[in-house]
């Protein structure tokens, strides 16, 4: 059996969606090679994406044992230990993660996620400018960059950040909101986003809902 192979197109099936086959190969990788990193990181996030977190957690576990000074696999582990509910761990990850690669994207911009929980949006925000200028089209980023600004009571740039990265049909809602503001004092008012949440999304899904 050819490893590289095997491992290539276990990264293949995965990409393309086909985890269980993907997890097939690569179990077949770690068992020609139990301390392949690849494998052992991918088959953690895949893992994760199956909420099987007690196992992704071993396996990237694993993984940096085979390399500690992997940015990315502490910041995979810090993403996994968030999703378990557990922000310190997540923090410490992310922080090691930032301190082998400051410029690690997956880090920056998912420690945003959790400055921004614990009240620090200013410094969520510039993670989040540091994140998007390395990668600048990333949704995730973008919206949580939005809801940074609506925390620091910037609503009219999160709105905009926000409908900018909205499907088309709340991008209508949103030009004829704009469009509404002179006739409409009320529509000048702020409404701050709930806790953890985008801006004004209830609101906002429900208007979208009877428009369609």
């Amino acid at each position: 059996m050819n490893v590289d192979e095997v491992l290539q197109r276990a990264m293949n099936a995965y990409s393309t969606g086909t985890l269980g086959q993907a997890e097939l190969l690569f179990n077949q990788v770690l068992a020609a090679d139990k301390q392949r990193f690849d494998a052992l990181q991918m088959l953690g996030i895949l893992q994760s994406r199956r909420r099987n977190y007690a196992e992704a957690v071993r396996l990237i576990t694993c993984a940096l044992e085979v390399q500690p000074r992997s940015a990315q696999a502490h910041a995979d582990l810090g993403r996994i230990q968030f999703e378990m509910g557990d922000a310190q761990q997540a923090t410490e990850s992310y922080l090691r993660s930032l301190a082998l690669d400051p410029d690690c994207t997956v880090a920056l911009a998912n420690y945003a996620v959790v400055l921004r929980g614990a009240g620090r949006s200013r410094e969520a925000l510039a993670h989040c400018d540091k994140a998007l200028a390395l990668k600048p089209d990333d949704p995730e980023v973008l919206r949580c960059r939005a809801a940074a600004l609506n925390d620091l009571a910037r609503h009219e740039e999160a709105l905009a950040l926000k409908l900018a990265t909205e499907p088309p049909l709340l991008q209508g809602f949103g030009a004829r909101l704009a469009a509404q503001r002179d006739t409409c004092p009320l529509l000048h008012r702020p409404v701050p986003a709930p806790y953890g949440g985008g801006l004004c999304d209830d609101a906002r899904t429900s208007v979208a809902q009877r428009a369609a």
